[in-house]
């Protein structure tokens, strides 16, 4: 049982509850900053700000500091670093891998 629970993404039930992650642990940083990746922007009226542009027809390079500062927007408590290389099979594909860290927290502050 966790202390400050979150809801574990994606979504599933365990038995008789959902699965959980401990709140501001690697793997709840890592579940915002999946939710922000995959939520467009605009999709939500309650946060119409939320989410990150939608690169499903972008022309290739993906914009990769772009997506920095949108996921940072709504995730403080995250580093990323992301990197990206051409589809082996199609050129018009970006294959991006993304890597999650908890940003270090500055001691002068």
């Amino acid at each position: 049982m966790t202390d400050i629970p979150h809801f574990d993404l994606p979504l599933h039930i365990t038995g008789s509850s959902f699965t959980e992650v401990e709140q501001d642990t690697l793997d709840d940083i890592t579940n915002c900053v999946v939710a922000a990746l995959l939520t467009p922007i605009g999709s939500r009226k309650e946060l119409p700000d939320f989410g990150t542009t939608d690169l499903t027809f972008q022309v290739q390079p993906v914009d990769v500091q772009t997506l920095i500062n949108q996921v940072a927007l709504h995730e403080p408590r995250v580093s990323l670093f992301i990197e990206q290389h051409p589809d082996r099979i199609h050129e018009l594909i970006a294959a991006v891998k993304i890597a999650v860290s908890a940003r270090e927290e500055d001691e002068s502050a």
